[in-house]
């Protein structure tokens, strides 16, 4: 078959793609209220490389036709034309370094990229904005990666679910007494006040929730109340214990 039948319903192979610029990977700390909240035109800063005009990406000083060829990139050994040893089928000869790029055949530059923080946002790809393309080929692209810093204060952390999801992990201590008698936990979700009911005779001095919507934020979240461990000694927690495995015993006798 001809190379046009062979290629007959095939689309055009475009030979820029070889030439596309390099994606560029970024992790961006973001506060843990943006996370949760959102931010709108929040920037980052970063560097994009760009192909030297000076040298046209070839690195050089300057470009010269090939000697040996004569800048056609072939020879003709034992009456058989082969590929030009030397520029390799270019016809062309680099001479020197570019004083611009340093022989690197590219720049660097400094971007700022503005985008909307949603809640519960984790990563973001946008296509074009990576490093150019070379001789006429795509850019890449910017891939940014989300990183929630933990805020200690408030007990609030954010980590990613087997399932995949991020979500917030909201954590607490309490004393014994709270756990027998039951009580309101409160955390300050950024102006935002999120309750928390420990009922009263938790079993194992820990009680967890989830919140598939934190605030209306659409954030998923999971509380998690636990004993304080600093205090009260070891027999208070023992003499709490027996007053609410009594109360369980006396809840149990009324209904039989």
């Amino acid at each position: 078959k001809s190379d046009v039948a062979a290629n007959f319903g095939k689309p055009p192979v475009d030979d820029r793609s070889q030439n596309r610029g390099d994606d560029i990977n970024i992790t961006e700390e973001i506060s843990l209220r943006d996370f949760i909240i959102g931010k709108q035109a929040h920037e980052i800063h970063y560097q994009k490389s760009s192909e030297c005009l000076m040298c046209s990406g070839q690195g050089a000083a300057k470009v010269v036709n090939c000697p040996r060829c004569g800048a056609t990139g072939k020879i003709v050994f034992r009456k058989k034309e082969k590929v030009c040893p030397k520029c390799h089928g270019s016809g062309h000869e680099m001479v020197g370094v570019c004083e611009i790029c340093g022989g690197e055949g590219k720049i660097f530059k400094d971007c700022t990229f503005s985008f909307d923080i949603t809640p519960g946002m984790t990563n973001l790809s946008v296509v074009g904005k990576g490093n150019d393309g070379f001789k006429g080929g795509p850019n890449g692209d910017l891939n940014i990666e989300l990183n929630p810093i933990p805020d200690e204060s408030r007990g609030l952390a954010a980590y990613m679910s087997n399932e995949g999801f991020p979500f917030i992990s909201m954590s607490k201590q309490i004393h014994p007494e709270d756990f027998i008698l039951g009580t309101n936990v409160d955390f300050d979700v950024y102006g935002r006040l999120f309750v928390v009911t420990v009922p009263p005779e938790t079993y194992g001095f820990y009680y967890s929730q989830p919140v598939d919507d934190l605030l209306g934020t659409g954030v998923k979240a999971m509380v998690n109340i636990e004993l304080a461990p600093e205090e009260p000694a070891e027999w208070l927690k023992k003499a709490y214990e027996g007053i609410r495995d009594a109360r369980i015993a006396a809840k149990y006798s009324k209904k039989t």
